[in-house]
């Protein structure tokens, strides 16, 4: 599946991966008591070219 996946975020504070064969979304990423996400806008994210499991993702909340 490597190369097929889009990674988008924006407004809602959460990250989505989209499949780009089907155009489908696959996952919405959201908070987890364990883990903080954003408390506000995401305006950057991107995969790790070694890691196609790893993402990283910027907001206007100064969360990386």
């Amino acid at each position: 599946m490597e190369g097929t996946l889009l990674a988008a975020a924006g407004n809602d504070k959460h990250v989505h991966i989209y499949d780009e064969n089907t155009k489908s979304l696959i996952l919405k990423m959201k908070n987890r008591e364990e883990f903080v996400g954003h408390s506000n806008r995401i305006f950057a994210v991107k995969f790790n070219p070694n890691d196609s499991n790893i993402i990283a993702s910027g907001g206007w909340d100064n969360t990386i």
